[in-house]
């Protein structure tokens, strides 16, 4: 229910604000003279709803105008809070919509502080807001709306929802049902092929990081004979010109500490950096001895880096997407020997909820002819009150051609029109022909002349 107005900048308004009271119940009566502002308000209001605005709707001295709406949810506001909730707009029981215009013809809608476009604002204030006009009574001359208004006076809706609901799941189940089936149909071809591919994959079993690891060999074996040279004539060096005197340097700087204990510190250092040096040597022969000399390694590298290559080309740019790839098919190829089970459990799922569903919409057909009867009743009531007497109103409610579920919509299985007769011998028609003219009145000067009923003593009326 809405509970606060604020509407800034609006054509004449500098500043408006409206409380309404906060009762499950009521009526709001805005009166005054031409001119007063009354339809400055509903135009705003119209603006909440996705309305199209107009920079030429600003105040001329102001550079935005903004409206903004704050309804209280009850606990009957389902629809809406599961609309909230789907598109993650929920704040409680509260929704506040704003509405921002600027003089660049720009505009911004907000729901709950969150930006949103103006298709969506109109789909949420479906159920928050309905502006009736002057001419909304033409909403009666569409036939795709007699059966809203059918269900909407017989309070059908929670029936309607539960078909709805059913209907849904019927189409997510159809759907699924098409796709697994269509894949069955390709299954033996698309087997084989993920199956040529998988092995493909398996027999040259890549690793993840292996193609860097391979460049780095085969540039390292490139170099062999350079770092070879570097490392022999460095161990040479380190073993004629260094080692043999390290022995010497140490006992030296031993008997110096005995002799002079400042020095002590600086002996026991060099001493550690001897036995350091030492280690170096004995790592640095390690690596000399350890270098790669084989050229027929060099050869076995090339070829591994070409299979590798060879599957980065086919199934990703890195080995990492090679190896998800080939889970992916994996897992494909398990879903593949299993499609003939899922194809059976769908077409379980799917008998039980059209079965459900008929069953739903029998029950809602039937509802909805007794409230047409009641509907047919009460108009006719009305348009006696009116001086038709005569007047035949008839609800028609038509089947689907289709068997089961075809031609069935997500509102049930009827299709509903009203019909209307207001001359007496005249058979009823759709009310958009009789309303219309459809044939038989002259219309004059835009207006609509309709007959009078018998014993008014008059002609007709404009």
């Amino acid at each position: 229910m809405l509970q606060e107005l604020r509407i800034k900048n609006i054509a004449l308004l500098d500043s408006l604000q409206l409380d309404f009271p906060g009762r499950e119940n009521g009526l709001v009566v805005f009166t005054g003279e031409t001119g007063a502002g009354k339809s400055i308000i509903l135009q705003a209001i119209h603006l909440l709803t996705g309305g199209r605005g107009s920079s030429s709707w600003i105040r001329s001295d102001c550079d935005q105008a903004e409206v903004e709406a704050f309804f209280a949810l009850g606990e009957n506001h389902d629809e809406i809070r599961s609309f909230l909730r789907e598109y993650d707009l929920e704040s409680g029981d509260e929704c506040l919509i704003r509405r921002v215009l600027n003089r660049k013809g720009r505009s911004r809608l907000f729901i709950n502080d969150r930006s949103v476009t103006t298709r969506l604002a109109a789909e949420l204030t479906e159920n928050l807001v309905n502006i009736a006009s002057q001419h909304d009574h033409q909403q009666l001359l569409q036939a795709g709306k007699h059966l809203d208004y059918l269900d909407f006076y017989g309070e059908l809706q929670p029936q309607r929802q539960e078909f709805t609901r059913l209907f849904k799941r019927w189409q997510q189940l159809s759907s699924r049902l098409r796709e697994v089936q269509e894949k069955e149909q390709d299954k033996e071809q698309r087997r084989d092929f993920l199956g040529y591919q998988l092995r493909e994959i398996r027999e040259i079993d890549p690793a993840p990081g292996e193609d860097r690891q391979l460049i780095d060999e085969r540039d390292r074996l490139k170099a062999s004979s350079t770092l070879s040279a570097l490392a022999r004539n460095s161990y040479q060096l380190l073993q004629s010109k260094v080692i043999e005197h390290l022995v010497t340097i140490r006992k030296n700087m031993e008997q110096a500490a005995e002799l002079d204990p400042e020095v002590r510190e600086l002996a026991e250092r060099i001493s550690s950096n001897c036995y350091e040096i030492e280690d170096l040597e004995g790592a640095l022969r390690v690596y000399r001895d350890a270098l790669p000399m084989d050229s027929s390694r060099l050869e076995e590298i090339s070829s591994r880096l070409a299979q590798l290559k060879q599957l980065q080309r086919k199934y990703g740019p890195e080995l990492e997407d090679v190896l998800a790839y080939a889970d992916r098919a994996e897992k494909e190829l398990d879903d593949l020997i299993g499609l003939e089970d899922e194809i059976d459990e769908l077409e379980l799922a799917l008998e039980e909820v059209s079965t459900e569903a008929l069953l739903k919409a029998t029950e809602l057909t039937e509802a909805r002819r007794l409230v047409a009867a009641k509907l047919s009743a009460a108009m006719e009531s009305e348009l006696e009150s009116l001086h038709f007497p005569q007047a035949i109103f008839e609800v028609s409610l038509r089947d689907p051609e289709g068997m089961g579920m075809d031609g069935i919509q997500a509102s049930g299985r009827d299709q509903v029109e009203f019909l209307f007769s207001a001359n007496p011998g005249e058979p009823v028609k759709p009310l958009v022909k009789v309303v219309s003219g459809g044939g038989t009145l002259p219309s004059y000067a835009g207006h609509e002349v309709y007959p009078c009923p018998q014993g008014s003593g008059g002609h007709g009326h404009l």
